[in-house]
């Protein structure tokens, strides 16, 4: 290889790996207790959809399949427990794993967690280990859902899933040495999102025995302010487009509507009104609020075309449902006690302080912890060889909870 060729490899190379450091880099900003753990985090995640996006590209599979392929390799599940009994089983035709410790007294308290992943990603494998730590170090019964996902099941599939398993162990615990009176329903981002909806789907309908408890890990709570203070300044991991590719999923919207969700083409001025009304953002703290910040709404450039009209009027139905979004629930009454955990780099923040505000003034018992310098997402992101110390803190103070009120 002559010196001319030589030098054009090193710098072809060279262009290429400082290219790719810096796709993968990602800031953090300044505090994070371990920062390199968490660029590893995005870095991965980073990776995941760029191969997903040229998977797709190329047309070998999906970009959602791809980055279900990698994450269950990423999480896989864990050897067996001498201190746990671990079995699948299906409630009424929903699959579920429970996790009984071994020496626990029956009839015993119970906990239905449903598994976030914003209704497309993730099941109980990838939960497997959060799932296990709760049941072993709370000492009780965790019953995980898994539920069918988008956008092969959109709403309500999930939901309904969720709904089905959960008063399945209300009417049949004493067949899995349950408390039906003890039983509490947890879930993390879109699994807060349907714990929160369950919740209120059996409370609406007077189920006795009923929910004694929520537990509500940055949960989606809402689908029509895409500009609270915290959709502008908070994310790291999981911005406002990654939310909108969700809820499009979710609710089944078609690929050429997506441009326009969280624009002023997406809701009518009834559900706008509404939203200002149950999304306000007065609610939050001042310190939460950036002295200049203003209520505003995105724009699009183009016009509605008449082919997405059938979109638009199913956004208007779908934006003031309760068991979609349950910021949107007007009467809050009678919701069970709820321990809400809020984190400080999170779109979801906001949403999240609003709703604690609503049900304390609904008279709702309800307790909210807030984790500074923490992402949305860690509080899953575990496996055998990798945790986070913000996501055990997480669990402490959710078994804590369930000690105390279980």
């Amino acid at each position: 290889m002559g010196l001319c060729s030589f030098q054009n490899f090193v710098i072809f190379w060279s262009a290429i790996f400082l290219g790719l450091a810096y796709f993968l880099y990602t800031p953090v900003p300044h505090g994070f207790s371990e920062p390199w753990k968490l660029r590893t985090v995005l870095a991965g995640f980073k990776t995941v959809n760029l191969i997903g996006g040229v998977s797709e590209l190329l047309g070998y599979d999906s970009g959602i399949n791809m980055t279900r392929k990698f994450l269950n390799i990423a999480y896989a599940r864990q050897p067996d427990d001498p201190a746990l009994e671990v079995w699948d089983a299906t409630f009424d035709g929903v699959p579920v794993r429970i996790y009984k410790p071994i020496k626990i007294q029956t009839p015993a308290p119970a906990m239905v967690f449903l598994h976030g992943g914003g209704w497309v990603l993730f099941s109980i494998d990838e939960y497997d280990l959060t799932t296990r730590l709760i049941a072993k170090q709370a000492e009780i019964i965790v019953v995980s859902v898994n539920y069918r996902l988008a956008p092969e099941y959109p709403f309500p599939i999930p939901f309904d899933d969720c709904v089905t398993a959960t008063t399945h162990l209300l009417q049949n615990g004493a067949k899995y040495g349950v408390d039906p009176k003890r039983v509490a329903v947890a879930g993390d981002s879109a699994g807060g999102n349907l714990a929160a909806a369950v919740s209120t789907k059996l409370r609406d309908e007077h189920h006795k025995p009923g929910i004694r408890l929520q537990i509500l890990v940055y949960p989606v709570l809402q689908g029509c302010d895409w500009y609270l203070p915290s959709y502008q300044t908070g994310a790291i991991l999981f911005n406002r487009d990654d939310k909108a590719k969700f809820v499009r999923a979710y609710v089944n919207f078609s690929k050429d509507f997506f441009p326009f969700i969280g624009t002023e083409r997406y809701y009518s001025k009834t559900v706008r009104e509404k939203c200002k009304k149950f999304v306000d953002f007065h609610l939050l703290p001042n310190e939460f609020i950036p002295k200049d910040y203003k209520q505003t709404e995105l724009f699009s450039k183009d016009k509605l075309p008449k082919t997405l009209e059938k979109d638009f009027q199913k956004a208007q139905k779908f934006l003031s449902n309760p068991y979609i979004f349950p910021l949107m629930l007007e009467n809050l009454k009678g919701l069970p006690p709820t321990f809400i955990l809020s984190v400080e780099y999170d779109t979801l923040r906001d949403e999240n302080i609003i709703f604690v505000s609503r049900l304390q003034s609904a008279g709702v018992d309800v307790v909210r912890k807030h984790f500074d310098q923490c992402i949305h997402g860690c509080f899953n992101l575990r496996n055998s060889s990798f945790d986070f110390s913000d996501g055990k803190r997480m669990i402490q103070t959710i078994v804590d909870y369930l000690k105390e009120k279980l």
